[in-house]
């Protein structure tokens, strides 16, 4: 079990197909780190059919990772994500920060604009 990257036209792409859990932070954290070394970073989250929960310790990292990114003048957005992920937004209201998009090729096309 593996998050995977994706770069394409500048943009990296995260696909997540399992659930976010403190078991599994740490390999996310070291991915987005890689990314985050570029100025003007450009991300795009994709959560697959496997991605049912985000802990709270993956909500923390993704709503530092944004932070980050808008301090590179970068754009983050998320697509694919599930009802109880999306409810998790909006639950801490990372719905108001972060964009979410149902199919990939909007949040890419955000994340460009």
């Amino acid at each position: 079990m593996s998050f995977k990257l994706k770069k394409s036209d500048g943009i990296s792409l995260i696909e997540i197909n399992f659930d976010v859990t403190t078991g599994n932070i740490s390999e996310l954290k070291q991915l987005v780190n890689e990314i985050l070394v570029k100025e003007n970073p450009l991300l795009v989250f994709k959560f697959l059919p496997g991605a049912t929960f985000l802990c709270s310790a993956g909500i923390g990292l993704i709503a530092t990772i944004y932070k980050e990114i808008t301090k590179k003048n970068g754009k983050m957005a998320m697509c694919g994500m599930s009802m109880d992920i999306n409810e998790i937004f909006e639950r801490v209201r990372l719905n108001h920060l972060i964009k979410s998009f149902k199919e990939e090729e909007d949040a890419v096309k955000y994340v460009k604009s």
